[in-house]
């Protein structure tokens, strides 16, 4: 109970702030499994959330059998009938990314597409909203790497959202190539998370990107770990900092996203 009355807390700070002309929507790590362990509350928090008419909030999570895909269908996730954490989190209006691990650009293109086609063809058709793609490079010279990405995982599906997140505001050119621009890289997915790192380091070391002012709230995303306690301050930086999803928990390094109290405290 306590968990759930300090997530409604934090979430009527996000629907209901008078302060605030835009809502700010959820993006969960949703990386522990729901079979067992701290996943059983995480998974169920997440679906509650969604499914709660009170709250004008959307849940978007990210879903991540294995550090990818897997090689075959979790049952944890999805029965083989189809019902499952995933059908009831899709059914009360829940956003739903499949993870997949890109290594800083240099993991090779084939397998990173080779995990896009399990999601969507082999595993868990129809489940998916969109991919995340983490460990993004923030170097321009892999900017057509991820617009090809972006393009193939839009074949699989034209409504895909595409999620990237280098962690960080800032890019590197290192090679000096003059085909790709700042832009280019910043809309070479749908939302790019510009922040992942603690709640210190967001008050007081957080830097805009240079492309902010050219690209809507709803193309960035902050994830906050290590945040003692909930208040408003957090929420205030966020809106000043044209985000449009945001996640914080208390959940610390080294995996600050393996504890269901973690949605937005």
């Amino acid at each position: 109970m306590k968990l759930k009355i300090a997530l409604l807390t934090a979430l009527t700070l996000l629907t209901l702030s008078s302060a605030h002309a835009t809502s700010v929507n959820i993006l969960v790590p949703a990386y522990a499994n729901p079979c067992c362990g701290s996943g059983v509350d995480m998974w169920s928090n997440i679906i509650n959330t969604a499914s709660d008419p009170s709250l004008d909030v959307t849940v978007h999570a990210i879903f991540n059998p294995a550090s990818g895909p897997g090689t075959a269908v979790d049952p944890n996730y999805m029965q083989s009938d189809g019902s499952g954490s995933l059908r009831d989190l899709k059914d009360v209006g829940g956003i739903i990314y499949g993870y997949v691990a890109t290594g800083f650009g240099v993991r090779d293109v084939s397998l990173i597409k080779g995990d896009i086609d399990k999601y969507y063809d082999q595993l868990y058709p129809g489940k998916l909203d969109g991919i995340f793609f983490d460990e993004m490079s923030n170097d321009l010279a892999k900017t057509g790497m991820y617009q090809d990405l972006r393009d193939y995982v839009k074949g699989k599906s034209s409504t895909a959202t595409i999620v990237g997140n280098p962690g960080t505001t800032f890019t590197n050119n290192t090679s000096g190539q003059t085909i790709y621009s700042v832009l280019d890289y910043a809309t070479s997915v749908d939302v790019m998370v510009t922040f992942e790192n603690s709640a210190f380091e967001y008050i007081n070391n957080y830097t805009a990107p240079s492309w902010a002012d050219d690209l809507s709230a709803d193309r960035f995303a902050h994830i906050i770990h290590s945040q003692s306690g909930w208040d408003d301050q957090l929420l205030t930086l966020a809106h000043q900092r044209k985000v449009g999803m945001l996640y914080v928990t208390d959940d610390v390094m080294g995996n600050p996203y393996d504890q269901p109290i973690g949605l937005l405290k």
